[in-house]
């Protein structure tokens, strides 16, 4: 098996084109910063690793964690801005598929979780994760590294330990650290008064062992928390590899699709031809 997958955060992709590109029209007046951002980014992804097969995961409008802890991703801000780039990014999740990107989706799951699945179920020889969410390193191994697009450079085991917010070259204690420390992109607290310094040396004083850290967390009557705190955190939600992930489209571009994509977005600084080959 010599296949090679690239797994992409699609909502990160749209956050990032919008912003940068808010003001982006097509001449008929048609908001097109998320698509053109988006397929923009796609064919870079597309020249920089060369994948086998690429599928864009998406995000459910159902969240299961919220139902869990409703202070979940509850400060993100929500303004008028906000409803636009999603007006755009709804329709282009029903535009993709028909160009021949296939997008995985399921209901009350996120990107993060699908990705997580995916990695784990399908076959392949090597993959690589696209994302600016460093909760994806917990997923780093042999066989898969993580593009960060804020970073703009590869994360894979022997540069994780190099990250400086962590300190470890273990990618599974990533889900621990943030449980441990909190998480404020998603508003998980952690453990209450702990914080980066206070987990850092906790963690070290355990060697990294999880084992010698649940002991600890249960003498000092932290360990309920922190399993609460794991679950938020840890992928994919409940460690379920079972989910019902349903995946649109297949893959292969069809050019006269991605034309017409094109014609109704004004889109002329890429070229159809030569896209994603």
């Amino acid at each position: 098996m010599t296949k090679t997958l690239l797994l992409v955060d699609f909502m990160g992709i749209c956050y990032s084109s919008f912003y940068k590109l808010p003001s982006l029209h097509s001449s008929s007046g048609m908001a097109s910063a998320v698509t053109y951002g988006v397929l923009s980014s796609l064919q870079t992804l597309h020249q920089r690793f060369q994948p086998d097969e690429i599928i864009l995961c998406m995000d459910s409008r159902e969240n299961k964690r919220k139902a869990i802890f409703p202070g979940y991703k509850a400060k993100r801000v929500k303004n008028d801005s906000f409803a636009d780039m999603i007006a755009q990014v709804v329709e282009l999740k029903k535009r993709l598929p028909e160009v021949g990107l296939p997008c995985a989706e399921c209901t009350g799951y996120e990107s993060d979780d699908l990705i997580a699945v995916l990695l784990e179920t399908m076959e392949y020889s090597k993959a690589m994760v696209c994302t600016s969410d460093n909760d994806l390193y917990q997923l780093i191994s042999d066989k898969v590294d993580v593009w960060d697009t804020r970073l703009k450079k590869i994360i894979d085991l022997k540069s994780i330990s190099n990250i400086n917010m962590f300190g470890f070259s273990d990618p599974m204690m990533v889900a621990v650290y943030k449980a441990l420390a909190g998480c404020s992109s998603d508003n998980v607290p952690g453990l209450k008064g702990w914080g980066e310094k206070k987990t850092k040396a906790f963690m070290a004083e355990c060697k990294y062992d999880l084992d010698v850290m649940v002991e600890r967390l249960n003498s000092l009557g932290q360990l309920y928390n922190f399993d609460f705190m794991l679950r938020l955190v840890a992928l994919p939600l409940d460690l379920d590899y079972r989910i019902p992930i349903r995946i649109k489209g297949e893959p292969g571009i069809d050019r006269k699709a991605l034309a017409k994509l094109f014609y109704d977005y004004d889109i002329n600084r890429l070229d159809v031809r030569s896209f994603m080959l």
